[in-house]
């Protein structure tokens, strides 16, 4: 019963759909607790990583050296879930586009790399994208005009190697970068998270990920 409620309050809501989409503007954000609280159940919720191919003459002043914050960092939203677990409901709307009190859940992981001055977004759909590429342009572009979004679409992607295998292939992506999946609800302060990445990284060059649970 009590599971029945649940799944009622969170996905008995009007469609996803682009043009009717209640989206919350900047100053009404969904209240979020004073203490980090975590609603992904995914394998990872944040991942600071490291891709790309070292320089053949980096100069001490460039080798694995790291910026002092994730100011301009870019980040890879994983907008698939590449499995099963919601399905029916995802057979028609991709997971990070469901309601969570009316706001589809791709906003607030949107808003929690916003928070961390993140400006630069790559978000990888396989499923759905033509949807999610939607949402982008009708409401992420105009309500975060300081991030540069870009949907990468990988259609033949079969997990979440291969949906960073495409951003690798491409190339837009050679440096730190946080990775995080599409239905991440937070409000952890990605700072201090990426400041321990920022002292393993100093202390020894291949500590090339940091794992934020």
């Amino acid at each position: 019963l009590l599971l029945c409620f649940f799944l009622c309050f969170v996905f008995c809501s009007p469609p996803v759909l682009p043009s009717s989409l209640f989206v919350p503007t900047r100053s009404h954000s969904p209240p979020f607790h004073e203490q980090p609280t975590f609603l992904n159940k995914s394998t990872f919720l944040v991942q600071f990583y490291r891709m790309g191919k070292k320089s053949k003459k980096p100069t001490p002043k460039s080798e694995g050296a790291i910026a002092a914050s994730p100011v301009g960092r870019p980040a890879i939203i994983i907008a698939d879930s590449y499995d099963r677990r919601f399905t029916p409901v995802t057979l028609e709307t991709p997971r990070c586009l469901l309601p969570l009190l009316q706001a589809p859940l791709l906003w607030y992981t949107t808003e929690l790399l916003a928070s961390a001055n993140v400006t630069q977004v790559f978000i990888v759909g396989t499923a759905h994208a033509g949807q999610i590429s939607d949402f982008v342009a009708h409401s992420l572009r105009p309500a975060y005009p300081a991030i540069t979004f870009e949907v990468i679409r990988a259609p033949d992607a079969a997990s979440v190697g291969d949906a960073l295998r495409e951003v690798q292939v491409r190339g837009i992506v050679e440096s730190d970068f946080i990775l995080v999946s599409g239905d991440t609800v937070s409000n952890m302060d990605l700072a201090e998270a990426f400041s321990r990445h920022e002292a393993a990284r100093a202390a020894d060059r291949s500590a090339l990920m940091t794992l934020v649970f």
